[in-house]
């Protein structure tokens, strides 16, 4: 089964056919298969698919027949119970991701997964999870009538209304079970989950359920949270945080071992009503998706314009939104390369300093014009241990980050700005720093400080009028590969999380593409690029001691 498994990553690889987040996800496990901290366990792979496999359809034109997954479920459950951490011996994946449209067999997924750590793992407590409870009953009933069409019944699964039970084979009940959970219910604390299931997590309007059952897993060693939803239509949502945290994952920008991601939807470029491209969304097309279904739904979609989006969400798992993305991970790695920070040490440069309102980044950005026409910057973070410990989903990179010394974590909630003082008094005997950008707004007191010590500080509007010329210098030095971030990781994740936004009269600015995104580092070059403009047009500021001369007393 390996050889198969193996094929078939490499070809959606290479397949023109097959849509970027899935490339990565194959291109991941072709790669940990050569991680010396990992093992793969292809026996207790090829037990879970055999499992599976061994089951019978309860419904449809295949009923009574033995069920024949499709490749792309077999690359899912053979990541998911095949990789295991060498040390412990313990499952690598922990929790999951998968994205997939309607029509594509998701909720027989996830029943299958919940009864393979039932049945097979001996899971004491089982939880297939949504909204509502007739949402969550939906994989429950599905997970129950695969068991009592196959030989778990009454022999393995005993089942009552709301709830399954493990047996061992000779009549006697054993202590594991199945249940149906909502977010609506009153039953949420207290639960200890070893697997749970959610169900179309875009529906959720709040972390809620999510966090109570990741939370009640810690007394496990191989827990399972199995989350798998259709994409969605509100971006402010736990769900669409957690899908952009998985391609931050994909693409490299983050890592997390215990996070197992398949997304399948269109790539950028690709046009929503060309059928050609389908297959990227849909792997299941032509088995339990008919093409045709879906050209007559496009054929609506196309008359009444209310029902493209629910197409395009539905169909094709593309989240819809009136705001625009920027510029690609791909562009903005093209023009960076790493350098010491040595290579500039003497040199002219301008700053442009980003403060938070109370407890969120503060950033610094050292902007220098190089010789060659080119630029660099330098950047310098600084976030309050608080905040760190509030950003649940990136803590751990957080921490990693601050560990390698991107990241200046301070005491406390608010970030104690005597430390950005400091560091950019540090800076002034490195470099020659000729003047800093900063937002009106935030930070007086520090301001004043800064130019009691010496320092040239240029007040700067960050209203979309006066940032948009900045803002767009700042994207073509980049789509140019004129200027060079020094592969940064904390900058490139902030990157990510850009939405520009584009005012009647066409000036932009970067905005956040939810409200729990940071993208304080780009806004802070797009400062520093902005204060470069001024100092090539204008020229450097003169002191009121070179235009008025010492006032004698």
């Amino acid at each position: 089964m390996k050889k198969e498994i193996d094929t078939f990553a490499k070809t959606c690889i290479k397949s023109k056919l097959t849509c970027k987040p899935v490339k990565q996800a194959c291109e991941r496990y072709i790669s940990d298969l050569s991680r010396k901290d990992l093992v793969f366990d292809t026996d207790a792979a090829e037990i879970s698919i055999n499992f599976v496999e061994s089951l019978t359809h309860f419904e449809g034109d295949l009923k009574q027949q033995q069920i024949e997954l499709p490749m792309w479920q077999k690359f899912i459950l053979w990541n998911v119970f095949g990789f295991k951490n060498r040390a412990t011996g313990y499952r690598k994946y922990t929790k999951t991701y998968i994205e997939i449209p309607r029509k594509n067999t998701k909720t027989y997924l996830a029943a299958q997964v919940a009864l393979i750590c039932l049945v097979l793992e001996d899971a004491p407590e089982v939880y297939t999870a949504a909204t509502t409870k007739d949402q969550a009953s939906i994989c429950y009933r599905t997970a129950r009538d695969l068991s009592q069409a196959s030989y778990l019944r009454d022999k393995y699964i005993k089942k009552t209304q709301y709830q399954m039970y493990r047996m061992d084979g000779k009549g006697n009940t054993l202590s594991g079970f199945m249940r149906a959970l909502s977010s609506d219910s009153d039953t949420l604390d207290g639960l200890r989950p070893a697997c749970a299931v959610i169900d179309e997590y875009h529906a959720h309007k709040t972390d809620e359920v999510y966090n109570v059952l990741r939370s009640g897993m810690g007394a496990y060693n191989e827990p399972l949270l199995f989350t798998i939803t259709t994409a969605g239509f509100n971006k402010n949502g736990p769900c669409y945080a957690l899908r952009k945290y998985c391609l931050d994952l994909l693409s490299g920008r983050i890592e997390d071992d215990a996070l197992f991601a398949m997304i399948y939807t269109l790539d950028e470029k690709d046009k929503w009503d060309n059928p050609k491209t389908w297959a990227k969304a849909n792997p299941n097309l032509g088995i339990s998706v008919r093409e045709q279904f879906l050209l007559d739904e496009l054929k609506e979609a196309k008359a009444d314009p209310s029902k493209e989006v629910n197409f395009k969400t539905k169909y094709l798992n593309i989240w819809t939104d009136t705001a625009q993305t920027w510029i690609s991970d791909a562009d903005y790695m093209a023009g960076g390369s790493e350098f010491d920070e040595a290579e500039l040490l003497g040199r002219e440069c301008v700053g442009g300093l980003d403060l938070s309102k109370f407890h969120d980044f503060s950033v610094l950005v050292l902007h220098f014009k190089m010789d060659d026409g080119t630029t660099r910057q330098l950047y310098y973070y600084w976030l309050p241990q608080s905040r760190l410990d509030k950003r649940a989903q990136y803590t751990q990179q957080l921490v990693g980050w601050a560990m390698q010394g991107y990241i200046h974590v301070t005491e406390g909630n608010v970030i104690d700005h005597q430390y950005i003082r400091n560091k950019i008094n540090e800076l002034r005997t490195k470099f020659v720093l000729l003047s800093i950008a900063y937002d009106q707004a935030f930070g007086i007191t520090l301001v004043t400080e800064l130019m009691q010590d010496g320092v040239d500080m240029s007040p700067f509007n960050q209203s979309v009028v006066h940032m948009s010329a900045p803002t767009s210098e700042y994207g073509r030095l980049l789509l140019e590969k004129k200027l060079n971030h020094g592969n940064n990781p904390v900058q490139r994740w902030m990157m990510s999380n850009i939405l520009i936004r584009t005012d009647a009269n066409g000036n932009i600015k970067i905005n956040k593409a939810k409200a729990t995104d940071s993208v304080d580092g780009p806004v802070a070059s797009v400062m520093a690029v902005g204060e470069q403009i001024r100092q090539d047009n204008n020229g450097p500021k003169k002191s009121v001691y070179e235009t008025r001369g010492i006032l004698s007393i």
